[in-house]
């Protein structure tokens, strides 16, 4: 028995695009063209052909005017759909990322005072904008001495990998100082627990290097490593981390549930969780090596979550102790 077919007509008609919609997904390769059967002058569509055609029109229904080809062929992708173009999909995740880019220097220029321009922005500005970040974080953290500290820490850490990226920061030295006042305790009568000095500071390179690894994904100019990265990967190994990101976007999610039990972080919407998922890609794209992929990153485009799952286990777990842990000696100590 054949597969059914579709006047093309009726079948634009159906999805409501037009004969000009059509024309255009043709052109850019996103559709495959209508068939015309022996002796019959009518242009018929498959019943894969309408699949894909409704694909795209609920896509198109759903973002409605920030609807674009390139977002549809995103989106044929993500589903499985096959032979989708690559320069399509491309083009969607670096229009994401600048889109990203500019929300953030508008956002932080807005509230922080901080140039559109990262060239201009210099080490005395950073400061200024770290402690104004770090208090705007405070509304939603316990207003204790160390959390204050933290997250101006954090701050400013995040924001010289975004502003500042190629100056010398010393980030394990910061890390190192934030991390000895919560693995830390001085408790009366029993002196000085928790970690050693050697084992955070230990812990505190390993960090500051894997912040100087992402950094060139976080900085905010046209030297952004996703933009390099999407011009030169091939097309076999911008589909190998295409396929591995649901994946890595599931840990991510999973560890976001397990943080914020013991923090204030936000829920956010079905519309900003797929937004957010985009720049994940982005940040996966921006950071991949094939010459030399990490260990992690070579499991992850095997299909296998072993080795992250557990590196985002013992975070998010770590992160849970220092909280209940903190909270328990505040306890203690303030009885």
């Amino acid at each position: 028995m054949t597969a059914p077919l579709t006047p093309l007509k009726k079948g634009l008609a159906r999805f409501d695009f037009t004969k000009k919609a059509w024309s255009k997904m043709l052109e850019t390769g996103i559709v495959t063209p209508a068939i015309r059967l022996d002796g019959d002058k009518q242009y018929w569509l498959t019943a894969d052909q309408m699949r894909r055609l409704e694909h795209i029109a609920r896509t198109r229904d759903r973002l409605r005017n920030k609807y674009t080809l390139s977002a549809a062929a995103f989106e044929l992708a993500a589903d499985g759909f096959p032979d989708v173009p690559l320069d399509l999909t491309k083009a969607h995740v670096r229009r994401k990322a600048e889109l990203a880019q500019g929300w953030l220097k508008r956002m932080f220029q807005r509230h922080l005072g901080l140039s559109s321009k990262p060239y201009r922005v210099t080490e005395e500005q950073i400061r200024r904008a770290s402690i104004k970040l770090a208090k705007t974080l405070m509304r939603n953290a316990p207003k204790k001495t160390k959390s204050f500290q933290f997250l101006l820490v954090y701050s400013t850490i995040v924001l010289n990998l975004m502003y500042r990226p190629d100056a010398k920061h010393d980030y394990a030295g910061s890390l190192e100082d934030i991390m000895k006042q919560y693995f830390q305790f001085h408790l009366p009568g029993k002196g000085r627990i928790g970690m050693s000095d050697r084992v955070i500071r230990n812990n505190a390179e390993k960090l500051a290097g894997m912040l100087v690894d992402i950094r060139g994904g976080l900085r905010l100019d046209d030297r952004n490593t996703v933009f390099a990265v999407l011009k030169e990967i091939s097309e076999e190994d911008f589909w190998k981390v295409f396929y591995a990101w649901p994946k890595f976007s599931k840990l991510i999610w999973g560890a976001h549930r397990g943080l914020r039990v013991v923090l204030p972080l936000p829920d956010p919407s079905p519309d900003e969780r797929s937004e957010f998922e985009i720049i994940m890609f982005a940040t996966l794209i921006a950071n991949y090596d094939p010459r030399n992929p990490s260990p992690v990153f070579r499991q992850l485009l095997r299909g296998s979550t072993v080795t992250a799952g557990h590196l985002f286990d013992k975070i998010v777990n770590g992160i849970q102790m220092i909280v209940r842990g903190q909270r328990l000696i505040e306890a203690y100590l303030h009885k």
